[in-house]
């Protein structure tokens, strides 16, 4: 449950390779509405995906392993309950054409967001790798959604963790049209089997192989036409929307088996999952009775001490006070040519960290008040050409209203 910086080791995901990418993005998101004009009412399009259900568009065949619908009496956090919308239960008919998923924006990092099988993972990566090896069209498309590069594909993939939706969840599914990627607006049911990065943002569907992003926001009085097949419990207020808010190396996930949450390492399949340690079992679960018995337990009872007789106390000589702590390193080269880019934007940051992440990048992260509060933002460097990529959407805005590359 500790976080941390992006996990060492693990190659950068999401890398933006190219200034095109970033307009691309734009473009795209635009198309993605699926807007159609029907009775002079824009009307937008979102497909239903049911748990296992096949899609016309996948990528790949399902690399997803023993995917289906959650149980009952699954052993949720109350703090991770009260953050989300009510568990899946039946619901009336929907129509098909009604108003936008009222998602509930989660953080992706929330224990007990997702669940899962202890010592199993709920995709097979491998089989993924090697479909998209073998049809290089394909990764190409696969790859350029992502913003990396094919050759990417094999480290983006072993940075991501498997799991499974716990709730119906808002996102931007792609399809693959022959030629190139296609976006779908998208709510994949509960017990959908997904992979996860360091922000709990889910990358990719495992019964098809489609990547995936966040959701695209609809206007609040967006007409919105539902295709596919709806299933019983589906409710259009009862939607999550993951949402990015700090990276993680370990993912807490409700234990599908019924028994309490356990934690799964960033990037593992399941041969990492362990126990909780007690402290943050009993963090989320107070009423375990493992916790319940360390309350009950008496405190020792300490003797008093014998009373000494009482000494007139001496003067101690005055101590000089301490120095004045040292002045900070100064930054890095690379980050001090990254702080001063920014700063000629008009961007000051309040804080800078980073990395050399390979292929001449360097991954900086760190917070500024540039719009009037403090936001975090986190892009990409290139040393020997001096441009700055977005490598997420506020980032990405931030950089394009102050016209910084």
């Amino acid at each position: 449950m500790d976080a941390e910086s992006p996990t060492q080791g693990t190659p950068r995901r999401g890398v933006v390779i190219a200034l095109i990418a970033v307009s691309a993005v734009a473009v795209v998101a635009v198309a993605a509405l699926a807007v159609t004009l029907l009775g002079g009412e824009e009307e937008a399009e979102v497909r239903l995906e049911p748990v296992a259900a096949t899609v016309p568009d996948a990528f790949t065949d399902s690399v997803a392993l023993g995917e289906t619908e959650l149980p009952d009496g699954l052993v949720v956090p109350a703090s991770t309950e009260d953050a989300l919308p009510p568990a899946p239960r039946p619901a009336p008919p929907v129509e098909p054409v009604g108003a936008p998923p009222l998602a509930v924006p989660v953080s992706g990092s929330l224990p007990g967001l997702f669940g899962g099988t202890r010592e199993a993972g709920s995709c097979d990566v491998g089989g993924l790798v090697g479909f998209l090896d073998a049809n290089p069209v394909k990764a190409a498309a696969w790859a350029q959604v992502h913003g990396i590069a094919p050759s990417q594909i094999r480290a983006f993939l072993a940075g991501l963790t498997p799991v499974v939706l716990q709730r119906d969840t808002w996102v931007t599914n792609h399809g693959f049209d022959g030629r190139e990627a296609t976006r779908i607006p998208a709510v994949l049911q509960a017990g959908t089997a997904v992979l996860v990065d360091d922000r709990g943002l889910p990358r990719v569907k495992c019964a098809c192989g489609n990547p995936l992003l966040p959701a695209v926001a609809l206007p609040p009085d967006a007409r919105v036409r539902y295709v596919g097949d709806p299933w019983p419990t589906w409710r259009v207020e009862e939607v999550v929307e993951v949402t990015v808010d700090t990276r993680v190396s370990v993912l807490v996930l409700v234990d599908l088996a019924g028994g309490p949450p356990f934690s799964r390492p960033l990037g593992s399949a399941g041969g990492a999952d362990a126990d909780l340690a007690l402290d943050d079992l009993c963090a989320l679960l107070p009423h375990d009775p493992a916790c319940v018995e360390v309350a009950d337990e008496p405190e020792p009872v300490e003797e008093e001490p014998t009373e000494e007789p009482t000494e007139e106390p001496t003067e101690e000589p005055t101590e000089e006070p301490p120095p004045p702590p040292p002045p900070p390193p100064p930054l890095d080269p690379v980050l001090a040519a990254v702080d001063a880019k920014l700063r000629s934007c008009g961007i000051v940051p309040e804080s800078l960290e980073g990395r050399d992440v390979g292929d001449g990048y360097w991954h900086v992260t760190g917070t500024t008040s540039a719009l009037g509060s403090s936001q975090p933002f986190a892009l990409l460097y290139r040393p020997d050409t001096g441009e700055l990529f977005g490598d997420d959407f506020p980032t990405m805005d931030l950089l394009d209203e102050t016209r910084c590359h």
